[in-house]
């Protein structure tokens, strides 16, 4: 076989004197702007997306509509079967409020939420190789209220920054990676949610992206993207331009896990409760 037939079969290599070869087609974002800004025409299918955000709502708003759609099993761009799968949540900082996702369209029966505290990169990559997963959505930050937007810098500085970040979790350079590739060989999606801080450092992800809330919707910058321009600043309703997602569907997902993680489907109409309960010790009374 021939040199260039060889590089030609790499689409992870750059030639610098040929034409860059046409990016996959993407998963619709629910946004047209944002569409036709990614190489893609949508999010990467079978790759690792970072959506950088100090504010809790504004990254899962910019995910919802893919969410939606990958709940009911939507036939999307990129080859998905139309059978839905597990929507993987692993360490979301705020608890999930049932009622609220299933008014955006989603179908809570196919929603999981995992606490693996340190093993949470761990919990990630194994949910995606599982090959049960439409998507797997991981949030990074060290701790439970580090997207807070009134003490987000003092909690970041005291969590070490980015080594916080690697310490709380495992989310190290090398588990992105690993995540990376087997988004690839699973044709998965795999969105990550990272605080602001993470934009300097270096990131395996195909697409990375700054989302801030305005008052008009959401303010959008394009990091990075593989095999597309970035830099581009975009303005995006607070509302998908078309509706991605079908009508909500009531129920309760029940899945076992092991020792040390914890998992728990989310119900629709369930109030918000703490995802693992904590132990209450009964005070003793006092000697006499």
């Amino acid at each position: 076989m021939q040199l260039d037939q060889l590089l030609a079969d790499r689409t992870d290599l750059w030639r610098g004197h040929a034409a860059p070869p046409a990016a996959p087609t993407g998963l619709p974002t629910g946004f047209r702007a944002l569409d036709a800004a990614l190489a893609g025409q949508g999010w990467p299918a079978a790759g690792l997306s970072e959506v950088l955000s100090a504010h809790a709502g504004a990254g899962l708003a910019l995910l919802m509509p893919l969410l939606a759609a990958f709940s009911h099993g939507h036939q999307c761009r990129g080859g998905y079967p139309g059978q839905p799968r597990w929507l993987l949540w692993v360490g979301p900082p705020y608890i999930p409020f049932a009622p609220a996702l299933a008014a955006r369209g989603l179908d809570l029966r196919r929603m999981l939420l995992v606490h693996a505290g340190a093993d949470a990169a761990w919990a990630a990559e194994q949910g995606l190789r599982s090959g049960t997963c439409a998507a797997v959505l991981a949030w990074t930050g060290p701790g439970a209220g580090w997207m807070d937007h009134h003490a987000h810098g003092q909690r970041w500085a005291r969590a070490g920054g980015i080594a916080g970040e690697r310490r709380a979790n495992g989310w190290t350079p090398a588990a992105l990676r690993r995540l990376q590739l087997a988004a690839a060989e699973r044709s998965t999606p795999v969105l990550l949610v990272r605080p602001l801080a993470a934009a300097g450092e270096t990131s395996p992800a195909a697409l990375r992206l700054k989302v801030s809330a305005c008052a008009e919707g959401l303010d959008v910058t394009l990091l990075k993207q593989r095999g597309g321009r970035s830099g581009q600043r975009l303005r995006l309703p607070a509302q998908p331009d078309a509706d991605s997602g079908g009508e909500p569907r009531p129920g309760v997902g029940v899945v076992s896990a092991g020792p040390g993680i914890k998992v728990q489907a989310v119900g629709d109409g369930l109030p918000p409760a703490p995802l693992a309960r904590r132990s209450r010790r009964r005070r003793s009374a006092p000697r006499r």
